[in-house]
């Protein structure tokens, strides 16, 4: 055995009920004075964002409400001009992965002084191009994160932005763009709705799956995933069954943690692909692409990936024992697809308003996102992905 893995800078996750109550040491501990509370206009509606801000107290010099999935560029411009009017030095992202992603996406507009949604071009990661990443040289603010979804996006150094011109989702990847600190409050979730608090709980098994049967699967990220998949085929349905329980709440906050910590030293693949253009060109939230396209996608990997799939179905609870590896991983893909049903879920294509005359355009935009070509299963032309979103149809 050999091989390397790599840290990304972040300073702490602080977790457990009420540990919101922090924030405002964070802060400080950070060196800011001024921090913009960056969140949706649903969360804003709630008591969560009052008690965000009692967190703060006054520190807090600005609320930018005005996130909205897939994290468009025109937004981004918005939000940045925001932070510039109230002279925040630091970042608080409240809510899911599109709020993670806007914090991460207005430092980098902060520290390169974006103003234009051209402007980002100078920044996008070319990965299939082959070209080095751009650097970022100005001074990044630093970024609290207080997600209240399971979809794990902020322990990544990514920030996903949709270009709504072209309609296809890009990134921007740079270490400078981690969040320094992740708070994980249950008590913070308990107005997510439900479809949603569910839906990315599926997204955080998308992370797992596609992370134990990478091409560079990793031993580090193995044991966190497989921990994360059995607290997360446990938890989701306890969840479900009572709403209010804090407790499990903050079990799967952890278990979304795991599902991702580390997930940069291993490549992930087609399932997350189509997820990006399913989001930039049909709005579908992203729990929701993978209710619709995992278990399509296990199957299309199975033959390849048989022996990781096994683990998969272990960690879901399922007793392999005397199965091959083929049936171990048939079984994998029915438990998820059997938990996506049994959380009353969408798990068809037309559950969640996706076209079929998008395909075509899905497709080709699916094949060009660097992701797929480390999909463990080659993918090499745009009547794969086509038959695939006719399998999920």
């Amino acid at each position: 055995m050999k091989g390397r893995f790599d840290f990304l800078p972040q300073d702490r996750v602080i977790y457990g009920y009420d540990s919101v109550g922090e924030l405002q040491g964070e802060v400080r501990r950070l060196g800011g004075r001024k921090a913009l509370l960056i969140t949706t206009p649903e969360i804003a509606a709630t008591e969560v964002l009052k008690r965000t801000r009692e967190a703060l107290a006054g520190l807090c010099v600005g609320t930018f409400t005005g996130v909205i999935p897939h994290v468009p560029r025109t937004m981004v411009i918005a939000a940045a001009e925001a932070a510039r009017k109230a002279g925040a030095d630091l970042l608080v992202t409240l809510g899911g992965g599109s709020c993670t992603d806007t914090g991460r996406a207005t430092a980098l507009a902060l520290a390169e002084n974006i103003r234009e949604p051209a402007d980002f071009d100078r920044y996008r990661a070319d990965l299939l191009g082959g070209a080095p990443l751009p650097s970022i040289t100005g001074d990044v603010p630093a970024q609290i994160a207080i997600p209240t979804t399971l979809s794990a996006a902020e322990y990544d150094a990514v920030a996903g932005i949709t270009d709504t011109e072209r309609k296809t989702k890009e990134l921007y990847i740079d270490v400078k763009l981690v969040p320094k600190v992740v708070i994980l409050d249950p008590r913070l979730t308990l107005t997510v709705p439900m479809h949603v608090w569910l839906s990315t709980g599926i997204k955080a098994i998308d992370h797992c799956v596609e992370s134990m049967y990478s091409t560079n699967h990793h031993p580090f990220t193995d044991g966190l995933t497989y921990q994360a998949l059995s607290m997360l085929f446990t938890g989701l349905p306890a969840s479900q069954e009572k709403p209010q329980d804090t407790a499990v709440r903050g079990q799967l906050l952890v278990a979304s943690w795991l599902s991702m910590f580390g997930i940069g030293n291993v490549n992930l693949g087609l399932s997350h692909g189509i997820a990006h253009q399913l989001g930039a060109r049909c709005n579908v939230p992203h729990g929701m692409t993978s209710c619709v396209m995992l278990p399509t996608v296990m199957e299309f990997n199975r033959a390849i990936t048989a022996e990781r799939q096994a683990q998969v179905a272990k960690a879901a609870g399922v007793d392999i024992a005397g199965m091959s590896n083929e049936q171990a991983a048939a079984i994998a893909c029915g438990a998820t697809l059997d938990l996506i049903k049994g959380l009353g879920l969408p798990h068809r294509l037309r559950d969640v308003g996706v076209r079929r005359e998008d395909f075509a355009a899905l497709a080709e935009d699916t094949l060009k996102d660097p992701i797929v070509k480390t999909n463990p299963t080659p993918v090499t032309s745009a009547a794969q992905v086509l038959g695939l979103l006719e399998k999920a149809w």
